[in-house]
């Protein structure tokens, strides 16, 4: 039996977090280029076309900034959603150097790894510079990188291995002048590995809760469009997505038989 999603969320938090400003509230300005989303030329890199626009809608059920992710329900509940997708292949994911499943995994169906512990995730934040967002810290307490959450993206790395965009491609960034571009050049990259997708998180843009917003850049479409979801809405609705696939899987095996 599949959990609710409403079951991934628990108990309120004790007291009230006040939300981050927006960029358009730190710039005072309110202009809607400061939080654009979407990229006017061809560039080198991009993102995902219509298949974003599904992807990345707002969930229908939102976290409240009082409540936080049962991850270890949620990622058991998208384990076996991505394991049961037609597409799932161990074979070809480790071809892409995505670290294969243990057999413990595999009866388990179990898409993590071994917990970070908070002094690994400190000192990434050291390396990086920053703190992380909140439900991304609670990603990482649970699971050290995640193997694929959909068709596209094949991997987040261990908290090891975060980078900034602008290190791992410092020629793409000593050019950017847009809004968008600006965007991805200050963004931490979660993936390396996918169908020629990178899965980015902007600690600029951010959540009326204060959470970063993920985006993907995709090379085969022209344009930039991020997601407008925090981390934990982003990996919920992945968990919805590939239900959905799953759903439509049996219904046309029904329809067929």
């Amino acid at each position: 039996m599949h959990l609710p999603i409403e079951s991934i969320w628990l108990s309120s938090r004790n007291g009230r977090r006040k939300p981050n400003k927006t960029t358009a509230e730190q710039d005072g300005a309110g202009n809607p280029e400061n939080v654009a989303c979407r990229l006017t030329s061809p560039i080198r890199f991009s993102t995902l076309d219509s298949w974003s626009r599904s992807h990345f809608r707002a969930p229908d059920l939102r976290r409240s900034p009082q409540k936080m992710t049962d991850w270890k329900a949620l990622l058991s509940e998208l384990s076996e959603a991505v394991m049961s997708l037609e597409s799932f292949d161990e074979d070809f994911l480790k071809a892409f150097g995505v670290p294969g499943l243990t057999e413990s995994d595999r009866e388990s169906k179990w898409l993590g790894f071994p917990a970070a512990s908070e002094t690994e995730i400190e000192e990434a934040e050291t390396r990086l510079g920053i703190k992380l967002p909140p439900t991304l810290r609670e990603f990482y307490l649970v699971s050290n990188g995640w193997r694929q959450i959909d068709d596209f993206i094949y991997e987040i790395v261990p908290v090891q291995k975060l980078n900034w965009f602008k290190d791992l491609d410092p020629v793409f960034c000593e050019d950017c002048t847009e809004v968008n571009e600006l965007s991805v050049a200050r963004s931490i990259c979660l993936s390396q590995k996918g169908d020629a997708t990178t899965l980015l998180i902007d600690p600029e843009n951010r959540t009326e809760s204060g959470e970063w917003i993920v985006g993907a850049w995709a090379s085969w479409y022209p344009g930039f469009e991020c997601s407008e979801l925090g981390f934990a809405d982003f990996m919920i609705r992945k968990l919805e997505e590939c239900r959905a696939s799953n759903n439509e899987g049996e219904q046309d095996s029904d329809g067929q038989a």
